[in-house]
């Protein structure tokens, strides 16, 4: 079996560095990567720590150098770095690989590093169901790691006001928000502030937000009480 323990993955604004496990780098106790932005992060330490450091992260680099990386500059890194390291990947595959990651910097880390494993698994090359699994495994990740830290930090109410964004297929306005919880237009606001200062959601226009975390919708509506 063909072992790959580290290759670079290059966008348009970011730089990406995969490590196998047996190198170390940054990765937790499962061996799988962590939200790294190319500096050193202490081992060890408690879960509830790690998880506070999660949260931080994600507040200050979405708004630092997390910029969304367009599909198009993920699926040509995605090509050149596979065909450099002769791994064997259909072209409709990168570009659903690639689509996956929604140009979200860690996504694009946690697929590549699943796409990387299933690899070593299968001689060097990727199937569709192979390509599957590496998704369903980094958006587990990703859940994990970023999403249940950052709704760690959050009030009832923060969560009360992100189900109701969690209906709507694309922006939410603040008054569907305020008639979904019941709530008037200076409570909204204050909701609306805290949840943009903390990086969760994000303005898109004039009395209009969104998520800001990828997947947050797919994974409220899924755990919708």
């Amino acid at each position: 079996m063909v072992i790959f323990t580290k290759f670079t993955l290059r966008t348009k604004f970011t730089k990406f560095t995969y490590i196998h496990p047996e190198e170390g780098g940054p990765h937790d106790h499962h061996g799988e990567p962590v939200p790294s932005n190319g500096r050193s992060h202490p081992a060890g330490g408690h879960r509830p720590r790690r998880a506070a450091r999660v949260a931080t992260f994600l507040r200050r680099a979405d708004k630092i150098d997390l910029h969304s990386t367009a599909i198009r500059d993920v699926e040509a890194s995605f090509t050149k770095t596979f065909e450099a390291s002769g791994i064997a990947i259909a072209p409709d595959l990168i570009h659903r690989a690639a689509a996956a990651t929604g140009g979200y910097p860690f996504l694009i880390q946690l697929v590549g590093y699943f796409l990387w494993g299933e690899a070593e698994k299968h001689q060097a090359s990727l199937s569709s169901a192979a390509v599957d699994r590496a998704i369903a495994a980094a958006i587990r990740r990703n859940e994990r790691v970023v999403i249940e830290a950052a709704l760690a930090t959050v009030s009832g109410k923060d969560l009360e006001f992100l189900h109701a964004m969690a209906v709507d297929d694309g922006t939410s306005t603040a008054a569907d928000i305020g008639q979904r919880t019941a709530s008037g237009r200076t409570l909204v606001a204050k909701y609306r502030t805290r949840l943009l200062a903390a990086g969760i959601i994000e303005s898109a226009g004039h009395g209009k937000v969104d998520f800001a975390i990828p997947g947050l919708r797919q994974y409220l509506r899924k755990h919708r009480s």
